[in-house]
């Protein structure tokens, strides 16, 4: 297959790929890469992480103690859609980093928390085949600290939230749901948040 770079940005890319169907006809396909360049190996990394928060708080009431866990997601503006996108923080792999350590540095960029234990990291998983090769890992994690957005980016326009199990009932109507985030908080809602404690 014949790649063609179309564009020279710092962050994201245009590139045409060129294959030869059965028929012996040339395809072109238009897509958007992270990637400096276009190789298998290259295209096996992945170029981000998500980021699954977990806190566990522990409430004082009249009859005791009991243990309230929450997703905490962020409702960040999304400038392709013009509006506001419910997600889970995520970010960029710098470097030589692995997945845990960028989930770790964009957790507390992005939301201030501390990530103190890994309960689960995926395999390489793909956004959008059709349009890109952006790929992600997913970092299910348990969080603590207090919730700040001072060490946001200046492009970054972001609301951190705390969805406790009344709020997940109430999935639908929390606005535009990334499709990344949407299985793992229907999950959440369905089985609750402590059940991703439990992966593996």
């Amino acid at each position: 297959m014949n790649i063609k770079k179309l564009t020279d940005y710092k962050w994201l890319n245009l590139f045409n790929a060129t294959k030869i169907l059965k028929d012996g006809s040339p395809l072109n396909w238009v897509f958007a890469s992270r990637k400096k360049e276009q190789t298998l190996e290259e295209k096996e990394k992945p170029d981000a992480v998500v980021i699954i928060p977990i806190m566990k708080e522990r409430t004082d009431t009249s009859l005791g103690y009991y243990d309230e866990y929450s997703l905490v997601i962020i409702n960040e503006y999304r400038i392709p859609i013009m509006d506001y996108e419910i997600g889970f923080p995520a970010g960029l792999i710098d470097g030589e980093e692995n997945p845990e350590e960028a989930a770790k540095r964009e957790l507390k960029e992005e939301t201030g928390l501390d990530l103190v234990k890994v309960i689960h990291v995926s395999p390489v998983v793909y956004s959008s085949a059709g349009m890109t090769d952006e790929s992600v890992v997913y970092v299910f994690c348990e969080v603590e600290g207090t919730i700040s957005t001072e060490n946001n980016e200046k492009s970054e326009d972001i609301t951190v939230i705390k969805l406790n199990k009344k709020a997940l009932s109430k999935l639908g109507n929390l606005g535009k749901i990334g499709a990344k985030a949407y299985p793992i908080m229907l999950m959440a809602k369905i089985f609750g948040i402590q059940s991703l404690l439990s992966l593996k």
